[in-house]
């Protein structure tokens, strides 16, 4: 279930369908590792307005898979917003070294994620960039909200329930992909 939102004209929110240079910040996330996944992807204008959001429940899948997927997702969509220039924003230190060519790609499970991204990177002008989690929370909560809609965790559930998922996932497949 992919959803692509953009928000509406209101209180003179810029949408124009052409943002030749945009911010975009991924997230990907799995509860368990592997487990249940999703992606989120916050997408603005250089003067900071929301111009689209990504967000997208991937069934079962690893961290460090939903975190690539969240970043292709999130760059086909600002392609379709028809970016030439990129500022990308990840916290996952390790997909952003990898798609920098720091870190080499051993894990045979990411090496066509990989491609996948320099496919969609391709022919832009981009920057990709690690920030903290708590300088991605935007990009995160859309990650969790495609994985709790999926899991039947609605907006109004309590945190509890989350816990209990995720405390009864502990020590499930915990092996790193790295």
């Amino acid at each position: 279930m992919l959803s692509l939102q953009a928000p509406f004209r209101a209180g003179g929110l810029n949408i124009s369908s052409q943002h030749e240079s945009l911010l975009a910040w991924t997230d990907g996330g799995a509860r368990g590792n592997p487990g249940p996944a999703g992606i989120g992807g916050v997408i603005k204008n250089e003067s900071g307005e929301l111009v689209a959001e990504v967000s997208e429940y991937l069934g079962e899948a690893t961290n460090n898979v939903a975190e690539y997927t969240a970043l292709i997702r999130t760059v086909e969509r600002c392609r379709e917003l028809g970016a030439k220039r990129l500022r990308l924003f990840l916290d996952s230190e390790l997909v952003v070294k990898q798609v920098k060519g720091v870190y080499k790609v051993k894990n045979p499970g990411l090496k066509p994620l990989h491609a996948q991204a320099h496919r969609a990177l391709a022919g832009l002008k981009f920057d990709i960039s690690y920030v903290p989690r708590e300088k991605n929370k935007e990009a995160d909560a859309l990650a969790n909200q495609a994985m709790d809609g999926a899991l039947g965790l609605g907006a109004d559930s309590d945190d509890l329930a989350a816990d209990e998922f995720l405390a009864s996932e502990e020590g499930k497949g915990q092996d790193s992909l790295f």
